[in-house]
């Protein structure tokens, strides 16, 4: 393997010198070391932690793509790597996780990283494969790991959890063309997990939004398809019912996009276009339209009701009269009878289809229930025209029902990366909204969020100046008495604005040293458990007094009691530095719009030494409160560590220790991406496996608050190790991670 590694990089000199007509010479190389390896339950997965180093010279640009991870003797079935191509700009060093899953029960005895490499030097590129030296993993420390109470562990790896299905739409259907009215076509949908068909889920359809103002863009016999044991999705698709009228109205095709349930954020678009061929073409002598107050066709839930008017037109789209001619039927009918109904004005009652009053301008009703989605309505007369002809028209709306005001927000952390370019980390967050029903709200409306990372001092303390001794202005659940919280928020008088209350029912001068006033003025962020959702997220607030606050926005919720709560700010004070620098921390917007899913994905951007920072990240919008029965607006919070890109201790080789002799080590702890020491925070770890005779933690700023500056606030632990007598041992520590703050 050495000499493979040799030619390796004899054949990439060759390239930088002949390749890319250059006089440099690159001492050139690429390693991969595990920085931590984890089996699963039973030996079906793993999870392996690396680090990718560039030793190339720095006028050598190095990219990396289609990576993948290869572990021996096993056979892998499923595999994630993230990332899985990389572009090193001024980073050396490129952090990398892979999950495994394989086939059957196997132990891993080596592995190593393949792809493709481009070099570029004075412009000229060049692709060469990539393949790692083969690195030997240390299988009896895995199984060790899985035991270990010292050591952080990794759940069992559910299969299900790697896949991120992708669609294929074949070439003859990426555009389809229709040239006669009401035409039917099949559209499959190919389901692929990398290169192998994934049989599970379904895939759905987003139509043009077009729908909305009531063009007939055809209808889907279903909105949502199962995918078929071949990987296949396929949609029962029939197209506008008058062909001639959405072209001479310049609507000549319609884009519709497909995603699987599990992958909506890889959306695959298909255009369907409309054409008539006139030399065979008969000329429509009357059209059928439905209309509805300011063409707005979408609706409420739940049991909201909405008017729709059937419409005849001649050739010239005028609005003919009865006289004209004699309509004989005209039906209306529900092709989802899940989310909407028809009312028969008649009887009161509801129906899946309804006959109307044989009148040009008959109405009919709509009444919803309490899903969401999309409901297509079908529309067919029969009429004699003033030739005697027996004439058929038939057309297709389709209603987006829309799902209910918000009522429920969860805050789900995604990953982590960092944007060197702003010598930050960013911590990205999925926001997903519903309805009291349970419908992800469609409405797309937009939410605004941002997070505490310092707090004020309680006003318990003797003074407002933070030390690593003071109490945050914190009340959780491991702050609480008997399990009730302290905070209450009351709307005081509903028809006098800005009267809302929020105070501590059992401290008195709680809020003594929060600050209400400027631009650095404090924010309440109130969570909990319960329906107080409401009450949730962050308030402005003037102070009262030493234990009351005057909310700045209406609150139009009821007394809401045992709540949690901090006051706090978006940035940090570092109490180790003389100069009281700041670390903050921020998202990219003040606000973010839900997609149609009712999700959208967030990021949060910090100072490097946030990291281990724990903070309240909290959102809000306006929203409907259930059991009030009012439109309020509602929030929620979640407490989160901050968790950066990866810790290492230094130093990275460990000690050595002489036989026969006790050595006291010590272990500072170091971000990977940054030359950054990782300060004021906490940190797990585990001890590599050794023959030591004895070791025994002395100790480390894991004991002391986090906000000490013991050591200049650099995070350590330290060590008494004894070697055995007859020879000498390694002491190493490992898997080092971020801890909660508090």
């Amino acid at each position: 393997m050495k000499n493979i590694s040799k030619l390796l990089t004899i054949s990439m000199l060759g390239f930088l010198l002949g390749g890319c007509g250059s006089e440099t010479t690159a001492q050139s190389d690429l390693s991969v070391k595990s920085r931590k390896s984890t089996l699963n339950a039973g030996n079906q997965g793993m999870s392996l932690d690396l680090i990718l180093t560039n030793n190339y010279a720095s006028n050598v640009q190095v990219e990396l793509k289609d990576l993948v991870v290869n572990v021996s003797p096993c056979v892998i079935e499923r595999s994630s790597l993230n990332p899985n191509s990389v572009s090193f700009g001024t980073q050396r060093n490129i952090e990398m996780t892979a999950q495994l899953l394989f086939k059957g029960e196997c132990l891993p005895t080596n592995y190593k990283l393949e792809g493709t490499t481009v070099l570029t030097l004075d412009g000229k590129s060049r692709e060469l494969p990539f393949v790692s030296l083969s690195q030997e993993l240390n299988v009896t420390a895995l199984s060790e790991e899985e035991n270990s109470s010292e050591t952080n562990t990794t759940a069992p790896i559910d299969p299900e959890e790697l896949i991120r299905p992708i669609l294929v739409i074949p070439n003859d259907l990426k555009e389809i063309k229709l040239n006669t009215n009401s035409q039917s076509v099949d559209i499959a949908i190919k389901v692929f997990d990398g290169t192998t068909p994934y049989t599970k889920g379904s895939v759905k359809v987003e139509l043009p939004s077009s729908v909305l103002t009531g063009e007939d863009v055809g209808l889907f016999e279903a909105y949502e398809v199962p995918v078929n044991e071949q990987g296949i999705a396929t949609f029962k698709y029939t197209g506008p019912s008058n062909l001639k009228s959405l072209i001479q109205q310049n609507h000549k095709s319609s884009s519709f996009k497909f995603y699987h349930i599990k992958n909506a954020s890889a959306k695959q678009a298909l255009k369907i276009t409309y054409s008539v061929q006139e030399d065979t073409y008969v000329p429509v002598e009357y059209s059928l339209d439905v209309s509805t107050q300011d063409s707005d066709f979408s609706m409420g839930i739940p049991n909201n009701q909405k008017t729709f008017t059937v419409n005849i037109e001649d050739a010239d789209g005028k609005n003919i009269n009865n006289s004209d001619i004699k309509i004989t039927k005209i039906e209306v009918s529900t092709e989802n009878a899940l989310l909407v109904n028809l009312i028969n004005t008649k009887t009161g009652g509801v129906e899946t289809t309804l006959n109307l009053e044989n009148t040009n301008h008959s109405a009919f009703v709509l009444t919803s229930k309490k899903l969401s989605g999309i409901a297509p309505i079908r529309v067919n007369v029969e009429f004699i025209d003033n030739n005697k002809q027996v004439k058929k028209l038939s057309t297709i709306i389709n209603v987006r029902v829309m799902s209910g005001l918000p009522s429920a927000i969860s805050i789900s952390y995604v990953g982590t990366g960092i944007d060197a370019s702003r010598a930050k980390y960013e911590e990205k967050f999925a926001i997903s909204v519903t309805d009291e029903y349970g419908n992800k709200v469609n409405t797309r409306p937009y939410i605004s969020l941002g997070a505490l990372v310092g707090y004020t001092v309680d006003g318990g303390e003797a003074s407002a100046v933070e030390t690593n001794e003071t109490k945050r202005l914190y009340y959780g659940k491991n702050d609480i008495e008997n399990d009730i919280a302290n905070g209450i928020i009351n709307p005081m008088d509903d028809s006098v604005a800005n009267t809302t209350q929020f105070e501590d029912s059992k401290l008195t001068d709680v809020f003594k040293y929060v600050n209400s006033e400027g631009t650095n003025s404090d924010k309440l962020v109130v969570f909990g458990k319960g329906k107080n959702y409401e009450a949730m997220g962050k308030w402005d607030f003037s102070k009262i007094d030493n234990n009351t606050l005057k909310l700045e926005d209406d609150y139009l919720g009821t007394i809401r009691e045992g709540l949690s709560y901090a006051i706090g700010r978006n940035y940090y004070q570092d109490q180790c530095a003389d100069d009281s620098r700041e670390w903050l921390g921020s998202t990219d917007a003040e606000s973010y719009q839900l997609d149609e899913e009712g999700t959208v994905v967030v990021s949060y951007k910090y100072d490097y030494h946030l990291t281990g920072k724990d903070a309240l990240i909290w959102v809000n919008l306006s929203g409907y409160q259930s059991d009030t029965e009012k439109n309020t607006r509602i929030g929620e919070v979640s407490k989160h560590t901050l968790r950066g890109r990866g810790l290492e201790s230094r130093p990275t080789a460990g000690y050595a220790i002489a036989k026969g002799t006790t050595s006291i080590v010590k272990f500072d702890i170091h971000h990977t991406e940054v030359a950054e020491w990782y300060q004021n925070a906490h940190f797990g770890y585990g001890i590599v496996a050794n023959k030591c005779a004895n070791v025994t933690v002395l100790d480390s700023s894991n004991f002391y608050d986090a906000r000490s500056c013991t050591n200049e606030g650099v995070a350590y632990v330290k060590f008494s190790v004894t070697a055995p007598a007859d020879k000498d041992c390694n002491f190493n520590i490992q898997d080092v991670v971020v801890a909660d703050e508090f």
